[in-house]
């Protein structure tokens, strides 16, 4: 049931109508979709890659070592409500890309790597998920734009 919430988070993210372009100066966005409730931020790691990694439960967890790759991690994290000790919630997603290939596109993430993070009060649903499922496009339109 987990991977399906996860499956269903990526793809609204990911099909909403409206196009953004990314250009990214000094990892931030110029231009990006956020809900007001919260706050997006987004990073580029030049010349690393993400390893996955399990624990003894055999709960994935991502490490980004050095590499020759490029990672993008985007961050959501909601504002917290006052006085509400359990009202945080934050959302990460992280996406490696081969340095030489960054128009991208894909629907088969078995071979991508490409990890959902949930943390919240959220039982049963917080951790890492490796997304297997939608469809993910990035192009390269000028050298310091892209479009997701």
């Amino acid at each position: 049931m987990k991977y399906l919430y996860a499956c269903f988070f990526v793809l609204i993210l990911f099909t909403c109508k409206t196009k953004s372009e990314l250009a990214v100066i000094n990892n931030k966005p110029s231009h990006s979709l956020c809900p007001e409730a919260g706050t997006c931020t987004f990073e580029v790691l030049q010349n690393n890659a993400l390893m996955i990694n399990y624990n003894k439960l055999g709960e994935l967890y991502p490490t980004i070592i050095e590499g020759s790759n490029l990672v993008l991690k985007f961050e959501y994290k909601k504002k917290e409500i006052a006085d509400a000790l359990d009202s945080g919630y934050r959302e990460e997603l992280f996406v490696e890309l081969e340095n030489n290939n960054l128009d991208f596109v894909t629907s088969d993430f078995k071979s991508q790597k490409v990890i959902f993070a949930r943390w919240c009060y959220c039982k049963g649903q917080t951790g890492y998920y490796k997304i297997k499922e939608g469809e993910l496009l990035i192009k390269k339109l000028s050298d310091q734009t892209y479009q997701l």
